[in-house]
């Protein structure tokens, strides 16, 4: 699985020429997880993001593990964006900021 996150600053995503792409890095499998879910076929999440992709390129399998608990949770609405050179600060907002999703990332007991 891929995911092209777009992690572009409130201004460059509100205006006249706003910057293409949705901010997801944070929540991805979450994501993932509760549309899957809604759509009735969470049993197939972990194929999604671990086989398919792998397999149609010929590449390795990787052997890498997280858990999902379902555990709601709501989107933040901004993340602090370091200095981009147009204003001091800003923030990028992530996809479906406020919205609660179904699901969350187990904290990883490494």
């Amino acid at each position: 699985m891929g995911s092209d996150s777009a992690p572009h600053p409130r201004h460059l995503k509100e205006c006249a020429t706003a910057c293409a792409g949705v901010f997801t890095a944070p929540y991805l499998l979450p994501y993932l997880a509760t549309l899957f879910e809604r759509r009735g076929c969470l049993h197939r999440l972990a194929d999604f993001v671990s086989t398919f992709g792998a397999r149609f390129y010929g590449l390795p399998q990787q052997q890498r593990q997280v858990t999902l608990v379902r555990q709601p949770q709501v989107v933040k609405d901004e993340f602090p964006f370091g200095n981009d050179g147009a204003q001091p600060d800003g923030a990028v907002v992530p996809f479906w900021a406020g919205k609660q999703l179904d699901w969350t990332l187990a904290e990883s007991s490494k």
